[in-house]
């Protein structure tokens, strides 16, 4: 039940196993544990809210932005939800 493969690669081939039963995950899951993981969080002194934004690996001297939210009360939600749904998702093909 462990594996040491990427996120990504687990979504997809969790999606290729049970994908034809209707059941699959958010790929773009990824991008939010990564953006939580790897990202920076700030809030300027007069924005209400946080930001959390992630850069891609520089090329040639250049960052791409690959993530950028402001984090709200909704973000946080909504978050929550589709990862509560990805968990229950993947807990409901392993009968745990």
């Amino acid at each position: 039940m462990s594996s040491y493969a990427p996120l990504g690669q687990l979504i997809k081939k969790f999606n290729e196993l049970f994908g034809h039963f209707g059941s699959t995950i958010d790929p773009t899951l990824v991008d939010l544990r990564d953006a939580l993981a790897h990202g920076r969080v700030f809030a300027g002194p007069d924005e209400e809210h946080f930001r959390i934004v992630k850069f891609d690996r520089p090329i040639n001297g250049s960052a791409r932005l690959s993530y950028n939210q402001v984090m709200t009360e909704d973000w946080f939600n909504e978050s929550k939800r589709r990862l509560r749904e990805a968990t229950h998702t993947v807990m409901s093909r392993l009968d745990l």
